[in-house]
């Protein structure tokens, strides 16, 4: 489904106002850090690499989704698991100074058509139009962007891009890249490549390794960073080429040691509405030459 625009909007200012797990101000406090993080010992899974409990760890909920069943919630929605993110989990390394994510889905990263294996589509889910390419591929993308300067727009995307075109040197294509403002979504908005910082991509999506986790080296030293100040973090998941919804979550405020603080959203909203647009044009463009 399509949303249009104003609703797009709508939804951003909803996602920002509905964050109950945040509180009025942020609240002051020395840096928390994960100490030294061993990515060698990572499984794939979220919930077990990135444990809530552990010092360090900061859990962003996406508040789109119930606490209690919100399989039934996805299913009654029409919505794919495999794109659908539950969580979004930071740890940072202070002594390497990397910064490690891990997108967790209700699914396996990527899954479109929720079969249990992201590189097949179900003949159920192909008869209504849907693909699933493997390794993210196509115009499939899973996208973090990180605001450092919180002027209301992603200053760094990292993950693997909707445009191939702008694929990195990792595993999928995986890239830490300067945000190009190009008006197409942050999925197909990467632009000059930050080497100093490119990560890693640590698992290709799997029964096996179902999520999304990557990391950010040198993080302190992104353009913008100050540990005082935080910063936003926005995501999304999915493809303009099949028929579930993308999915966009977006946090105005994130600082090691503070809670993330409701902001406004309207200029993140923008990011938002773009991918909904491009979207809709690639959609009208793949009517109008099929025809």
């Amino acid at each position: 489904m399509i949303r249009p625009v104003r609703e797009r909007q709508a939804l951003g200012l909803l996602l920002m106002l509905g964050l109950g797990l945040m509180g009025p101000q942020a609240l002051a406090g020395p840096l928390i850090t994960a100490g030294p993080v061993n990515p060698a010992s990572f499984t794939g899974n979220v919930e077990v690499d990135f444990p809530s409990t552990k010092v360090g760890v900061i859990t962003l909920v996406n508040p789109r989704y119930p606490t209690q069943n919100p399989e039934a919630f996805i299913a009654q929605h029409g919505l794919s698991t495999g794109w659908s993110i539950k969580d979004i989990r930071l740890m940072y390394d202070d002594v390497a100074d990397r910064l490690f994510v891990g997108v967790n889905f209700f699914g396996i990263a990527g899954d479109a058509d929720s079969n249990g294996n992201p590189g097949t589509v179900s003949p159920q889910a192909a008869a209504k139009g849907a693909i699933d390419l493997p390794s993210l591929g196509g115009r499939e993308s899973i996208t973090v962007g990180l605001d450092m300067t919180k002027s209301g727009r992603p200053t760094i995307l990292a993950g693997v891009p909707g445009d191939k075109r702008q694929a990195g040197p990792g595993l999928n294509g995986f890239s830490v890249s300067a945000f190009a403002n190009v008006n197409a979504g942050i999925a197909n908005s990467y632009g000059l490549p930050l080497s100093l910082h490119q990560g890693t991509l640590y698992f290709d999506p799997s029964p096996q390794h179902p999520d999304f986790i990557f990391s950010i080296n040198n993080f302190s030293k992104l353009p913008g960073y100050d540990p005082d100040n935080g910063f936003g973090l926005i995501a999304f998941a999915g493809t303009p080429d099949d028929t579930f919804e993308e999915e966009g979550v977006l946090f105005s405020d994130v600082a090691f040691g503070r809670i993330p603080e409701p902001a406004t959203v309207l200029a993140w909203s923008v990011a938002l509405v773009a991918a909904a647009a491009w979207r809709h044009r690639s959609r009208r463009h793949a009517d109008r030459s099929a025809s």
